[in-house]
């Protein structure tokens, strides 16, 4: 049986491998880096930063592991929801942006209620 260590850690190495996906294969420009919101640009951008870094932290078992999975996962929704909307109001969007929009909603949804279970 996988304990919740290995899910965890499983989830969060899924969340890696899907920024991995959309860095190599979404533009830039035409998602994350359009001009208008930047708090949004930099929310992203730390969105894309923390993942490896949560990562570290479960494998490591800091004390704080599970704020940073609330967190990690919180982020991914907001991510997941932002760009969600973004393919709805634009054309031309690449097809691979709402399937992968959705894989974060739900993994990170997933993320942050373990992270939200664990704290309380």
């Amino acid at each position: 049986m996988i304990g919740r260590w290995e899910f965890i850690i499983g989830l969060v190495i899924i969340v890696n491998l899907f920024n991995f996906i959309w860095l190599t294969h979404i533009r830039y420009k035409r998602t994350i880096g359009r001009r208008r919101h930047r708090w949004k640009r930099w929310l992203s951008i730390a969105f894309f930063v923390l993942s490896p870094a949560v990562f570290v932290f479960n494998l490591l078992s800091l004390p704080f592991m599970h704020y940073s999975n609330l967190l990690l996962g919180g982020m991914g929704v907001w991510f997941g929801l932002s760009q969600l909307k973004f393919v709805n109001r634009h054309s031309g969007v690449p097809p691979i942006v709402e399937p992968l929009s959705i894989f974060y909603l739900i993994i990170c949804t997933l993320l942050s209620m373990l992270g939200a279970m664990k704290i309380v």
